[in-house]
């Protein structure tokens, strides 16, 4: 078989694997984040603190379930929020522990990871379909 059939195989295999890891990650973060919103509760908190500086997460406090819990909404720069604030809250009813702003923007990561994985995995596929069917080509022409 001819060096650039190898060569092609070869890239191909490897940008697959390299974009695989990052599609995977992006459908798992994507599934978790839509069975999270799909039982969550929307509950009023109150911007307690702010952590960190110059990037700051607001730690909020909320009420459920008749328990005071806080959580800590994710950095952002510039600061987008004050103490005595109020912001709505998802709440998992399952887990009230576990919540997040309603106004999270965390489609991002698995945004990312698509892209990622998409910019590396469909060329990596194109590139092992190429090299197949150049592969088959040699093949029936070969004596």
């Amino acid at each position: 078989m001819p060096d650039q059939i190898v060569l092609l195989m070869g890239f191909g295999a490897m940008f697959a694997l390299f974009g695989a890891p990052f599609g995977i990650a992006a459908t798992i973060i994507f599934l978790r984040r839509r069975a999270f919103l799909s039982r969550a509760i929307v509950v009023q908190g109150q911007v307690i603190a702010m952590d960190g500086v110059p990037a700051a997460a607001p730690v909020v406090q909320y009420d459920f379930g008749g328990m005071r819990l806080t959580m800590t909404g994710n950095y952002r720069r510039p600061i987008r929020h004050r103490v005595g604030e109020i912001l709505a809250v998802w709440v998992d009813p399952l887990d009230p522990h576990r919540a997040d702003l309603a106004d999270s923007k965390s489609r991002a990561k698995a945004s990312l990871f698509f892209i990622l994985g998409s910019a590396f995995g469909i060329p990596g596929v194109l590139l092992l379909a190429l090299a197949s069917v150049a592969a088959v080509q040699w093949h029936l022409n070969q004596p």
